[in-house]
């Protein structure tokens, strides 16, 4: 995957190939964050003190926050735009629903043939 997007001739990089290669890394950076502790605790049965584990975790935990934060920020624009657009669609339909009803039995020239045929002598109901 990292080859696809590192190593490619085209500059443009999807969402879809930029979302795969934030969950490969998430999922990378969870397997440095639990394999380590799992290994020393469960393989040597050795227990480590708090600050030898906080100094185990920090990198990963600190990569791990950036990606989520930035996944995050995509996600709050896509669902942004996505409303917005529904709400342009929304207004843009009432507005030519008004319109429509507005100018759909008035005639901009004048009266109607109707109301012409209505007004003479020879009409009959």
């Amino acid at each position: 995957m990292a080859k696809r997007i590192w190593f490619s001739n085209v500059k443009h990089i999807t969402v879809k190939d930029k979302n795969i290669q934030y969950g490969i890394d998430v999922v990378v950076d969870l397997f440095f964050l639990v394999f380590p502790l799992c290994i020393i605790v469960i393989g040597y049965d050795v227990w480590i003190t708090v600050g030898e584990a906080t100094w185990m975790l920090l990198s990963p935990s600190i990569s791990l926050f950036g990606k989520l934060r930035r996944l995050m920020i995509q996600s709050t624009i896509q669902h942004a735009e996505a409303m917005l657009i529904r709400n342009r669609n929304t207004y843009a339909e009432e507005k030519s629903l008004k319109l429509q009803k507005k100018m759909s039995r008035q005639s901009l020239f004048g009266r109607n043939v109707s109301e012409k045929t209505e007004d003479h002598p020879n009409h009959r109901r």
